[in-house]
């Protein structure tokens, strides 16, 4: 009996250990995706305004710091939407149906 407890003391420290370098590549990877896409979107958004006629820059709200300032506020808050928050939820959707799947499997039972 103590070996066994041994033995799933040892599993669960592993698995701890790899929940830890897992983490640790989620957020790493979608915070490079996020910094990546928003780069990229940043760029097209700027060579977009770039290819606009002389007269659009013309009106009031085209302006320059109406421009500016939607360059940096919606940029941010894709970056935001796009980075560890989507990280996050691809994670919790995971863990619930990897549960639900072993709760069904464990005890069908009850389903």
């Amino acid at each position: 009996a103590q070996s066994w407890t041994e033995w799933l003391a040892a599993a669960f420290g592993l698995l701890a250990v790899c929940d830890i370098v897992a983490q640790y590549f989620q957020t790493y990877l979608f915070e490079i995706i996020g910094e990546r896409m928003t780069r990229r979107i940043r760029t097209d958004y700027f060579r977009a305004l770039l290819r606009q006629d002389i007269g659009w820059f013309d009106d009031p709200a085209n302006a320059l710091g109406v421009l500016t300032s939607r360059l940096a506020v919606d940029i941010k808050l894709i970056r935001l939407t796009v980075g560890q928050g989507t990280g996050s939820t691809v994670s919790s959707l995971t863990s619930l149906f990897a549960g639900l799947i072993i709760a069904l499997i464990a005890a069908w039972q009850f389903a």
